[in-house]
């Protein structure tokens, strides 16, 4: 809608009496010189800063005190605030001259002020003001002044009027606004002076001889008729500011408002005004820019003029409305019949229409035009969609010639219809309205002492008033709905009548955007059922503020319709079985905290009455990050995408909540989560019959049974996800059928705090990155994934761990993997072959940061390599339990371990090995060897040695009494082309300390070919760089 500017003089006199004096005030800090003196400002209006009519001291303000002294100059000196900023009683500190008696004060202080007990203050008005945006309200430097009688309190009064202008909607390029005076003998800048009648200050211009009346001729005004006040928009259209013009008394016979301002702003003039400017007034103007044209209103004299004006411009301003204007034959009630006009013309959007007086006291009738025989070439025309009517306040009843509160039969069926104060305040004496159903609008300041509806709606706004309400008998059996905004409207004393009804301003503009689509901007808390069917964009800003439901769902988009919610704020649910967001179209969510506050669903069996899904998604659904999914609820999912059951049961009816309907909700519903927080549920998420679920990033938790649970396609490619309290799934896969339930899951990265669960027929899990708690994620691996295992917990495994392909780095974390006796090896029957870890051909795995088997229960592989496995062990300690700590295949790949721990056996690196400062030492499950079947290296390692050579032990084949299989530690070479190197290696005790050095003649290597043949060492054995040579047994042959 537009906004045009109104103008209007309208006085409002002030309260100028003097305030007791008051002497004591308190503490005197900050005071400054040797005099202290208290001010009480006038107790209404104008100086210092404004707080509706109260007049308030700011901090920093400095009046001046005239002293004088027999046979000495006056003195002139500023007294500054010390304390009472914010009230109306002042404490002002300065400095007193000995002798010296105070006689007068002033505000605001300057220091060329001059004082004679004969022609009181001469001083000097300023030419202009710079608006002070921080300080709004201390823009007003009206002159007041007072005599002194007692010395330490004085009781100021005003000395002058005050224009008050507020601008609304100021364009971004206006810069200046200006008062200028039309009379050559009162100027309203330069030398002024204030002269006292009875102790009453009175401001006035300093005559001159030189002065003429040609002065104010031409365009130009003559030097001293203008105050300019300067102001910066910052760039920013649409502002409001209010301005205060001091002004000398004086009857006026014309006074022009004008502004200014930069690049292609033109300069704008109000026709001037005649005003007599009495003392102690402050005369209000409200000056409001079109929206669209950013200009001000053209004025008429009379509504005769009206049609002719609204030819050119949109915003008319009427000089008065008299009885024996408008209408047909001069009748004497007045009427205003607003034209016709075709889409696009300067009128078809809005037309204002202002009045500064009206004289009449019979109805004003404002209407349509009635249509002159047809549209020519067949082109629509109609009136404009808005229409704003604004008044004057209405004169004291004893002021005969004063504006009256006018009658108005207001008969514009296709119109919103705006009832405005061209001022503070308006009364009309009655309202006759038919207008559009969406509405009739009383703004703020306006009063309708009888309203009687034809037609259409009714918004109130701010303080707006209704005395007495009553709806046409045409209406009988509808409601009229009051459209509200705030708590200061009024209705009247005897409630609403019968047939109307009380609606939320706030829910009755989201109601109509979400119907017409559009974007709207929370402006408060609101309560309501929002169902969203506009075929139009529809963009919700929260800012700030709370959405909460009535009864249904807070938000209902329809097939075809879409919603986007921006900001931060929260929309709230509070009712069973309904959602926050149920969605059958497209809906993003950029912002806001979704929330069930009455949640009661507190476990997976108990609803306590109140439970449901904070998000029903059965359309296409984006959640960006800044936005938040809470609920402390455990028997219904947090958000569920997809149907309960995709096709009805047998017999039932389609649900829309529960089925897919077509026409109704989309076939395949999309839910895409690039970020947020997701909090609680049953299932943080559930992705349901028929959807598809991607999750880019976010945060997910849950505490009742997954943060995931995927029952047809899902894909997750970032997040962190936790299952908390009874809830171990971390990702859960259901496969019910091939069509709508397939339970597929793509994982490409993230972090998954919890374990992988799966169920049905065939469901699949293809990863290839992340970050998993659960070993058997490697399990799931693509040919190029890259993930990484966390354990965060002991584990204990029901079924090896078996990674196919791909590259891992499994970090123990300081934790312990172990198995039961069902974890056997893949491809094995034996029941003694448990495993821990298979890496099948072509897997890259890293192991790391912990402990493998214990030292109770038998392990027969801690890792077994499949083939051309690479494997690497960083800091594991192999329990005494352990068959093969290691051990490959026909074809093993390499194998390199650092910083390990070794017990008991392992063997068949064929791509070769590389032990760096690892331990080889004793277990319980086999002797204690490592089987070279590649070429390996040794280095800064350690060697169990207690002199028993295990070849006579072998003998034996026995352990010792504790179980141990108690003799040297052997390094074999079973293929005869396998180089062995010991680099700075040493032997060392049972309780780990260091015994001897290893060295070419004394090492822990075995003989090739056949074990222990008691053969010399091959030459391909190397200690510290040189060769072998020394026998490798004493053992006789066991051929």
């Amino acid at each position: 809608m537009k906004n045009i500017l109104y103008l209007s003089l309208a006085a409002v006199t002030l309260a100028l009496g003097s305030c007791a004096n008051e002497d004591d005030f308190g503490g005197q800090s900050a005071v400054q010189g040797n005099d202290v003196i208290s001010a009480v400002a006038p107790s209404k209006d104008t100086r210092t800063s404004m707080s509706g009519t109260s007049v308030l001291w700011d901090n920093g303000d400095a009046i001046g005190v005239i002293s004088t002294k027999s046979s000495e100059s006056d003195n002139n000196a500023q007294y500054t605030l010390s304390q009472g900023g914010g009230t109306a009683s002042g404490q002002f500190g300065g400095m007193l001259e000995s002798g010296y008696t105070k006689v007068a004060a002033y505000y605001p202080y300057n220091a060329s002020v001059t004082y004679s007990a004969n022609d009181g203050m001469s001083l000097t008005l300023p030419q202009s003001y710079t608006y002070d945006a921080n300080h709004p309200e201390s823009n007003n430097k009206a002159p007041m002044a007072c005599l002194i009688d007692a010395q330490n309190s004085i009781s100021f009064k005003h000395a002058g009027a005050l224009m008050h202008i507020i601008l609304e909607k100021i364009p971004a390029n206006c810069t200046a606004i200006k008062l200028t005076s039309a009379n050559a003998d009162c100027k309203l800048t330069g030398a002024a002076k204030i002269t006292f009648a009875d102790g009453v200050p009175t401001l006035a211009i300093a005559k001159n001889d030189v002065q003429a009346a040609a002065e104010t001729g031409g365009e130009t005004p003559a030097e001293g008729h203008t105050i300019t006040i300067t102001f910066d928009n910052g760039g920013v259209a649409g502002t409001t500011k209010s301005f205060y013009f001091p002004i000398p008394v004086y009857n006026y016979t014309a006074l022009t408002l004008s502004v200014e301002g930069t690049g292609d702003f033109k300069p704008q003039t109000i026709k001037s005004k005649a005003l007599n400017a009495e003392r102690g007034t402050r005369y209000n103007s409200t000056l409001t820019f079109d929206e669209v044209s950013g200009v001000l209103p053209t004025e008429v004299e009379s509504v005769d003029k009206i049609a002719d004006a609204l030819a050119e411009t949109n915003a008319v301003l009427v000089a008065d409305v008299v009885d024996t204007q408008g209408g047909s034959g001069g009748q004497s009630t007045p009427e205003i019949a607003l034209p016709l006009v075709a889409e696009g013309a300067v009128t078809a959007e809005s037309v204002s229409i202002a009045f500064d007086k009206i004289s009449t006291e019979n109805e004003i009738t404002i209407k349509e035009e009635t249509p002159a025989g047809g549209s020519a070439g067949g082109e629509t025309k109609a009136v404009a969609k808005a229409v704003t009517i604004a008044i004057p306040p209405a004169a004291d009843p004893g002021d005969t010639g004063g504006s009256k509160a006018p009658k108005v039969d207001i008969q514009l069926e296709n119109s919103t219809v705006t009832l405005a104060a061209n001022g503070e305040t308006a009364t009309f004496a009655e309202v006759i309205a038919a207008t559009a159903d969406n509405t009739l609008v009383v703004e703020n300041g306006v009063t309708i002492t009888k309203l009687t509806i034809k037609k259409g709606n009714i918004r109130l706004k701010g303080n707006a008033a209704i005395t007495e309400l009553a709806k046409d008998k045409s209406l009988s059996g509808t409601t009229v709905k009051i459209i509200v905004e705030g708590n200061s409207y009024k209705l009247p004393d005897g409630g609403v009548p019968t047939g109307f009804e009380v609606v939320d301003g706030v829910a009755a503009d989201l109601n109509d955007v979400a119907t017409k689509g559009g974007t709207y901007t929370l402006p408060a808390d609101v309560t309501g059922d929002f169902v969203v069917s506009a075929t139009d964009p529809v963009i919700i800003n929260l800012n700030g503020h709370k959405i909460t439901n009535k009864s249904s769902d807070t938000f209902t988009v329809k097939f075809g319709s879409s919603l986007t919610i921006n900001g931060t704020g929260t929309v709230d649910n509070v009712s069973p079985g309904k959602a926050c967001i149920y969605n059958n179209g497209t809906v993003v969510l950029n912002g806001g905290d979704y929330t069930r506050s009455k949640e009661a669903g507190v476990s997976t069996s108990v609803s306590g009455g109140n439970s449901y899904y904070n998000i029903l998604n059965h359309g296409a659904l984006t959640i960006n990050a800044g936005v938040k999914v809470i609920s402390t609820g455990a028997y219904s999912s947090l958000i569920a995408s997809g149907y309960y059951s995709y096709k009805p049961k047998a017999s039932s009816q389609p649900d829309a909540r529960s089925n897919y309907i077509e026409g109704t909700n989309h076939e395949y519903p999309s839910l895409t989560i690039k970020g947020g927080t997701f909090e609680g549920g049953l299932n943080t998420v559930k992705n349901d019959d028929g959807a598809t679920l991607t999750i880019e990033n976010g945060t997910f938790t849950n505490t009742a049974q997954a943060p995931v649970q995927n029952n047809h396609i899902a894909v997750i490619k970032d997040g962190t996800f936790t299952p908390q309290g009874i809830a171990t799934h971390v990702v859960e896969s259901k496969y019910s059928d091939a069509t709508y339930d397939l339970g597929q899951t793509t994982i490409s990265g993230g972090t998954f705090n919890g374990t992988l669960y799966f169920a049905g027929a065939s469901p699949s899990l293809t990863i290839s990155g992340g970050t998993f708690s659960d070993p058997h994620a490697l399990d799931y691996l693509t040919a190029g994934a890259k993930v990484n295992v966390r354990l965060l917990a002991d584990t204990e495994l029901t079924k090896t761990v078996e990674m196919k392909q791909g590259t891992a780095i499994f970090d123990l974390n300081g934790k312990r993997l172990t198995t039961t006796t069902a974890a056997l090896r893949p491809g094995t029957s034996d029941s003694k072959m448990t495993c821990a870890i298979q890496a099948d051909a072509g897997a890259k795995l890293t192991v790391e940061n912990g402990f493998i088997g214990n030292n109770t229960v038998s392990l027969w592989y801690g890792i077994f390599s499949k083939g051309a496995a690479d494997v690497i062990i960083k800091n594991i300690d192999f329990g005494e339990m352990l068959h093969f700590a290691y051990n490959g295949g026909g074809s093993a790949g390499t194998l390199t371990a650092t910083d390990c721990t070794f017990r008991g056996w392992l063997s068949a690196w064929w791509g070769g090995g590389k032990f760096t400062n690892c331990t080889f030492t004793i277990g319980k499950n086999w002797y204690p060897a490592a089987i070279c079947y590649g070429n390996t290296v040794f280095t800064g390692c350690k060697f169990f040695k207690n002199g028993v050579d295990s070849d006579v032990y072998d003998d034996t084949e026995h352990t010792d009494s504790d179980g141990y299989y108690r003799c040297d530690y052997t390094i074999a070479g079973c293929n005869p082309t396998t180089t062995i190197d010991f680099k700075d290696c040493k032997f060392m005790n049972e309780s780990g300390t260091v015994t001897d050095n290893v060295t070419k003649s004394n090492h822990p290597y075995h003989a090739c070919d056949q074990w222990g043949d008691g053969k010399p060492a091959n030459a391909n054995v190397k200690v510290d760089g040189e060769e072998v040579t020394s026998k490798c047994s004493v053992a006789a042959s066991k051929q």
